[in-house]
Protein backbone atom coordinates (compact mmCIF):
# COMPACT_ATOMS: atom_id res chain seq x y z
CA UNK A 1 0.00 0.00 0.00
CA UNK A 2 1.04 3.61 -0.90
CA UNK A 3 -0.09 5.54 2.14
CA UNK A 4 2.32 8.59 1.52
CA UNK A 5 0.11 9.06 -2.03
CA UNK A 6 -3.10 8.33 0.03
CA UNK A 7 -2.09 11.30 2.55
CA UNK A 8 -2.47 13.77 -0.65
CA UNK A 9 -5.46 12.58 -2.24
CA UNK A 10 -8.39 13.98 -1.29
CA UNK A 11 -11.90 12.02 0.16
CA UNK A 12 -12.67 10.43 -3.21
CA UNK A 13 -9.46 10.04 -4.64
CA UNK A 14 -8.81 8.05 -1.83
CA UNK A 15 -11.49 5.76 -2.02
CA UNK A 16 -10.90 5.32 -5.57
CA UNK A 17 -7.55 4.29 -4.92
CA UNK A 18 -8.32 2.21 -2.20
CA UNK A 19 -10.69 0.30 -4.54
CA UNK A 20 -7.95 -0.18 -7.51
CA UNK A 21 -5.38 -1.27 -4.75
CA UNK A 22 -7.76 -3.96 -3.48
CA UNK A 23 -9.19 -5.43 -7.08
CA UNK A 24 -5.00 -5.53 -7.73
CA UNK A 25 -4.28 -7.49 -4.37
CA UNK A 26 -7.47 -10.43 -4.98
CA UNK A 27 -6.10 -10.52 -8.96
Amino acid sequence: MDTDRDYYMNAQEAVAYGIVDALADSV
